[in-house]
């Protein structure tokens, strides 16, 4: 299992940056949120909120997978 296990944490290693990515996607979609409510662009608003919440789902499933596997690792590597 060594090797699955080496192959299983590279695998997270590289999707750990994909996250940081996802995260840093989403953040500045909360700024355009902010900027579309500040200046009352109502259509562009809607469509960031749209974008927003696809995102956000998108990335709690990906974070949740990502957070079951390093536990699966952890509980076989103790």
């Amino acid at each position: 299992m060594d090797g699955l296990s080496e192959k299983l944490t590279e695998i997270l290693a590289d999707n750990a940056d994909t996250i940081r990515q996802y995260k840093e996607e989403e953040e500045k979609l909360i700024g355009n949120l902010r900027f579309c409510s500040e200046h009352n662009f109502e259509e562009e608003k809607r469509i960031a909120m749209v974008k927003y919440n696809a995102m956000n789902k998108m990335l709690y499933n990906y974070k949740e997978m990502y957070d079951k596997i390093q536990k699966a690792i952890d509980n076989w590597n103790s």
